[in-house]
């Protein structure tokens, strides 16, 4: 997917924290090596924002000579070669990146690496690729191999494991992305089943950030569905109906589990698949019986089956409580709002809008550090928006201690920025050259 649209910094937070950010940003030493290095990786971020790929990879590549061993570079070369067509030269340069990054950086590396093996029709490659990434991956990143891992499989025509990687992506984060993109195109291509694919497509609409390239996908997806009415699907359906036939919990139990997995968004399968695992009584279904009442409610907030939660789970709607923050702010009362905020996230740890919430509050508070905790919660909800990756490095560069995670946040940035803001950009690039060296601005 091509990089995202930001908001401003200044736009949500307040042009103060942007103009602390340029301050912080602004000094500039280093080798003449480092220099020259900066100029080159500049000259190719805008040759790729002018869609020269040929010229973006031949700078590149010149940087990452000047550098040395550099994985960042190296997974920007990645990138250059794949927009400029070069499959061969991009496998490559992502396979440098992997093993020259460590952590999520270098499942970024081995993401990418699939999605060149996947052009190649490397159909093997790409799974190696994806295997390889869960060595690295901590558990906020099992959702993003799952959704690709899915990709692949549907690219094959393998179109029930791909659904069933990607209801396990999404039981791990339900508003994932690429996971709803691509469990649509499962739905509306391997199944033709036009009433889920709705469901999955407006669920991605809804939650994915501004990307122009999918979305211009997704408009012949949607041009397909014309007339459909969004629900659940045929497979789950008649599952759901064969889960309430039988009289054993536990084979009920299973196969309610089974209709979740063909249909993950559905509010009739998540409430069947809840209300037949409390049924059988044991700690283990009791507790996969609240996921799924968290998971309805976060999917389908004003459901009148809500109010049929067991009352030991305490199953409630944020959309109340986020009403009320909205009617504190109003009155310029942030101490509500923060309870109101603090209040949505535990009754749904999920709410995107309720951790940026908390962001708001606690910065116009000048409570940063409490900011960057509840931004680093929304990150794990909706990872690498811009604006927030932007917020969080800002965060951390301003605290030595946190230098390593300012780093990786400025990486990710630089990877999904769109380069509309180009003196931050090169703010950072330069205070990136003078951290990873050990030398402080």
């Amino acid at each position: 997917m091509s990089p995202i649209v930001p908001h401003l910094l200044s736009q949500r937070f307040g042009a103060v924290v942007c103009a602390s950010l340029l301050l912080l940003l602004a000094t500039s030493c280093g080798s003449r090596t480092s220099v020259d290095a900066e100029v080159l990786a500049e000259s190719g971020q805008e040759a790729l924002r002018t869609g020269d790929a040929k010229s973006a990879a031949d700078q590149f590549a010149r940087a990452a000579r000047a550098t040395g061993d550099n994985g960042a570079l190296q997974y920007d070369l990645g990138q250059a070669e794949f927009r400029n067509g070069n499959l061969k030269a991009a496998a490559r340069a992502f396979e440098n990146a992997a093993a020259l990054l460590n952590g999520d950086d270098a499942v970024d590396a081995l993401l990418a690496l699939a999605r060149v093996r996947v052009d190649q029709r490397r159909w093997k490659d790409a799974t190696d690729a994806l295997q390889r990434a869960r060595g690295y991956a901590s558990a906020a990143r099992e959702a993003d191999i799952l959704a690709a891992l899915g990709g692949v499989e549907f690219r094959q025509g393998l179109g029930d494991a791909a659904r069933k990687n990607l209801a396990e992506a999404l039981f791990r984060n339900i508003d994932h992305p690429l996971a709803l993109y691509n469990l649509g195109c499962v739905f509306l291509y391997h199944y033709q089943d036009k009433p889920a694919a709705l469901r999955a497509f407006k669920r991605y609409l809804a939650v994915a950030p501004v990307d122009e390239e999918a979305n211009r996908r997704l408009e012949r997806h949607i041009a397909a569905l014309e007339g459909a009415v969004e629900g659940t699907s045929a497979a789950a359906a008649e599952t759901i109906r064969r889960s309430r036939g039988t009289s054993s919990a536990a084979e009920a139990a299973s196969i309610a589990t089974t209709a979740a997995q063909e249909d993950p968004l559905s509010p009739e399968a998540l409430l069947n698949y809840a209300q037949l695992m409390f049924a059988l009584g044991t700690p283990d279904a009791t507790e996969k019986a609240r996921q799924a009442w968290v998971r309805l409610a976060h999917l389908a907030p004003t459901h009148p089956a809500l109010a049929q939660a067991p009352a030991q789970f305490r199953i409630r709607s944020t959309a109340p409580l986020l009403e009320k923050a909205a009617i504190a702010l109003s009155s310029g009362n942030r101490a509500a709002a923060k309870t109101h905020y603090r209040e949505a996230c535990t009754v749904d740890p999920l709410c995107y809008d309720a951790w940026m919430g908390l962001v708001s509050v606690h910065h116009a508070d000048g409570n940063f550090a409490a900011a960057a905790e509840a931004m680093e919660q929304a990150n794990l909800v909706r990872p690498n928006r811009p604006d927030n990756l932007l917020y969080l490095g800002s965060c951390y560069a301003a605290n030595p201690a946190r230098t390593a995670d300012a780093i990786r946040c400025y990486h990710l940035f630089l990877r999904h920025d769109d380069g509309k803001n180009p003196e931050t950009t090169t703010g950072i690039r330069n205070w990136l050259l003078q951290n990873e060296k050990g030398t402080q601005p």
